[in-house]
C-alpha cells in the first residue's frame, strides 16, 4: 500500500483502495456474535454459559458500565436476530456475517510479482 501517517490519508480512502466496505467496528461486532453463538450452543455445565446467566449484585450509582450482555443485546438487535437463532450453527454464521475485512481464516490466495516471479500468498 505504501502509505505513511505523515501522508495524512483518511481511513475511508485506504479502505476504498483495499476494497474493504465495512468498518472495524462491524468486524468486532461479528466476532462478539460468533463468540456468543459458541457459548450459547455449549452444554449447561460449561462455565462460560453459567457466567452468562449470573445476575447477582447491584450496579453502582451513575452511568452503568457496559457489560458483555449489553453488547450482545445491541448486536442482536442490529443484525435482526434473537438469541435462540444461535442454536443452528450454519444459519447463525450467515446472520452474523457483517464485517468483511480479511482475517487469517478468510484469506483468499493473492498473487504478487516479486523479481519476475509470481508468488501465491
Amino acid at each position: 500500500m505504501g502509505v505513511a501517517r505523515k501522508d495524512k490519508v483518511r481511513n475511508e480512502n485506504i479502505r476504498d483502495r483495499l476494497g474493504i466496505e465495512k468498518k472495524l467496528t462491524d468486524k468486532i461486532k461479528e466476532s462478539r456474535l460468533k463468540w456468543f453463538g459458541h457459548v450459547y450452543r455449549r452444554d449447561e455445565s460449561y462455565v462460560g454459559k453459567r457466567v452468562m446467566k449470573m445476575t447477582e449484585g447491584k450496579r453502582k450509582r451513575g452511568r452503568p458500565k457496559r457489560r458483555w450482555s449489553d453488547c450482545n443485546k445491541e448486536d442482536l438487535v442490529s443484525v435482526g436476530a434473537e438469541a435462540r437463532d444461535a442454536a443452528e450453527r450454519n444459519s447463525w454464521r450467515r446472520i452474523v456475517r457483517t464485517g468483511n475485512p480479511v482475517v487469517m481464516g478468510d484469506r483468499q490466495p493473492v498473487e504478487e510479482e516479486f523479481d519476475n516471479e509470481v508468488l501465491v500468498i
